[in-house]
């Protein structure tokens, strides 16, 4: 593991610590740099500011758990380990959607989760030769429909199990995949 890498990993375990301690938006600089007994060029060399910091640590500890998958059905053992780190760090993930607002929360994870179901759709459905324009329409659907639930999970209380909540996601992405192929041979219906 390389210094720079070292670095940004000491000031993310530094915010997740601090996260526990108090709202996201109370933390600074000054903070996370004693925590870690760095200088404060240190954390402006690696990051621009401490939301990019709370970005590059969802993206080291999140998206590395679905970035690989490809399948559907592994996409589900993605999302099962998703689910599991979200309840695991309830206090952390709690105080981010409190401290950030929905409409940061969104923007954070839209374009992620955006490629990671439209990947998934065009795989699912490539026996049918989609049209592209349906499966953007129907990922961002999901995106929309995800990142909603989950917000509304953590703030309830993370009261259903991931199970649960993955046997919910597997019915909608069921759902939208034969919406996929109906809307194929709809449209191939009306082509011909």
């Amino acid at each position: 593991m390389d210094q720079a890498y070292q670095t940004k990993t000491m000031l993310s375990n530094a915010l997740k610590t601090l996260m526990q301690e108090k709202p996201f938006n109370k933390i600074t600089i000054r903070d996370l740099t004693e925590t870690c007994g760095l200088q404060r060029q240190t954390f402006y060399y690696h990051f621009q500011d401490i939301y990019a910091l709370l970005e590059w640590t969802y993206h080291e500890e999140v998206l590395s758990l679905v970035a690989d998958y490809d399948s559907p059905s592994s996409w589900f053992d993605a999302t099962l380990k998703v689910l599991y780190f979200i309840k695991d760090n309830d206090e952390i993930c709690l105080n981010a959607l409190q401290s950030m607002g929905r409409k940061q929360l969104y923007n954070f994870f839209y374009k992620d989760f955006f490629l990671i179901y439209t990947r998934m759709f065009k795989e699912i459905a490539k026996p049918v030769n989609p049209d592209d324009k349906f499966i953007e329409f129907i990922s961002e659907m999901m995106v929309f429909g995800t990142q909603g639930y989950i917000m509304k999970w953590i703030e309830s209380g993370l009261n259903e199990s991931p199970e649960q909540i993955l046997e919910w996601f597997k019915t909608v992405i069921e759902a939208a995949t034969l919406s996929i192929a109906t809307n194929q041979a709809n449209t191939a219906g009306k082509k011909s």
